[in-house]
Order: C-alpha cells, then sequence, then structure tokens
C-alpha cells in the first residue's frame, strides 16, 4: 500500500528530530571534525543538510507541478561547493535553529498532501530520464537525505557514522528502494551529490 502523506511526514520529522538530537549533543572538536569524502566540517554538512530541506522540498512542489528545471549533477556539485565555501564555520545555534524551522515548515508541507498530489511526477534530470513520482521523491531524497541516526550504539559512534556520510563507494551506498529504486544507474559512482547516503547498521 502507497504511503500517505501523513506517513512521508511523519517519517520526515522522526529523522529530522534525530538528527537535530544529535547535532544538540556534539560538542566543539566534533563540530569541527572533517566529514571524510567531502572535507567538510561537521558543522558544515550539518548547515547543508538544513539547508537541503527547503531546497528538496522546492523539488517536490516542481515536480507536483508537472516541470522540474534541468539541473545536472555537476550544477548540483557547484552549489554544494559554493554553500561550503560560504559556510566554512557556521554558528551551531544557527544551525540548529535552521535544522529544527526548516524541518517543522516541510514536515507540515508533506502532511497537506493528497494522494492525488503524491502521485504527480515529473523528470528530475539528475536522478533519472523517466518521470519521477512526488511520493518517491519525498521518501527518496527528501527524507534520505538525512543521516540516519536511530540506533543502539553510542554518540561516538553514531557521529563517525555520520562523518562517513558521504561516502561515494557504490557498494556502501544505496536509497531505500534498493533494487526497485525508480532512480537505479540513475547517479554514476563518481557524482560526489549529497544524495547518495548509506543506510548504517546496527
Amino acid at each position: 500500500m502507497a504511503k500517505t502523506g501523513a506517513d512521508l511526514s511523519s517519517e520526515f520529522n522522526d529523522r529530522a528530530t534525530e538528527f537535530a538530537e544529535l547535532i544538540r549533543g556534539l560538542d566543539d572538536e566534533q563540530w569541527h571534525a572533517l566529514c571524510e569524502a567531502e572535507n567538510w566540517s561537521v558543522g558544515t554538512t550539518a548547515h547543508h543538510v538544513g539547508q537541503s530541506f527547503n531546497s528538496t522540498w522546492g523539488i517536490t512542489e516542481a515536480i507536483m507541478a508537472g516541470s522540474v528545471p534541468p539541473v545536472s549533477w555537476d550544477d548540483i556539485n557547484a552549489m554544494n561547493a559554493a554553500h561550503a565555501a560560504e559556510f566554512p564555520n557556521p554558528d551551531r545555534a544557527e544551525t540548529l535553529a535552521l535544522i529544527e524551522d526548516s524541518a517543522a515548515s516541510v514536515t507540515e508541507a508533506i502532511a497537506a498532501l493528497d494522494d492525488e498530489a503524491l502521485d504527480k511526477s515529473a523528470v528530475v534530470a539528475a536522478f533519472s530520464p523517466e518521470p519521477l513520482a512526488a511520493r518517491n521523491w519525498i521518501e527518496m531524497v527528501v527524507i534520505s537525505h538525512i543521516p540516519v541516526c536511530t540506533s543502539r550504539a553510542s554518540k561516538p559512534q553514531l557521529l563517525a557514522r555520520f562523518r562517513k556520510s558521504y561516502v561515494l563507494d557504490p557498494e556502501g551506498n544505496r536509497f531505500p528502494f534498493g533494487s526497485s529504486n525508480p532512480c537505479a544507474g540513475a547517479t554514476s559512482a563518481a557524482s560526489s551529490g549529497p544524495f547518495r547516503f548509506p543506510e548504517f547498521d546496527q
């Protein structure tokens, strides 16, 4: 059975809340530590995730309107690099506020969607040459772009996993849809985009 707006909203809110709690508990050393693949600080990466809530939701709205501006992975990588240059050491309180405020807005917006809106589709060129339904985009990107922080592991273990969340090894990165991912094959192993998060094992 297809997930409803309420289902997707709850999943997004749960993961965003878990992520905010992880960020809230970091000390200065952890905040300034470097994430391995992108060579961004944890703070810069956290700010990127918070900022992405609105940008990935904007693409959701474009999908539902039936037309997404053509954006390539080169464009995405350039925007990510510009963000990292602009926010090399973001303020922690401001970053947490960005995460929480943006998450609240997107949570409410997803919850308001009915099945008709969720079934609307459009091509998202960087991900697939075929039309992608808003429902799938929300689950595959809007939600899955947030690192998975729920675990029985300790905070240092969770932080270590978060710091590896941009690893580009194609064997370690997968969308939650697995082999049924409608965008399978649409991104290359060389892409350094932020949407390729690994699932975190216990």
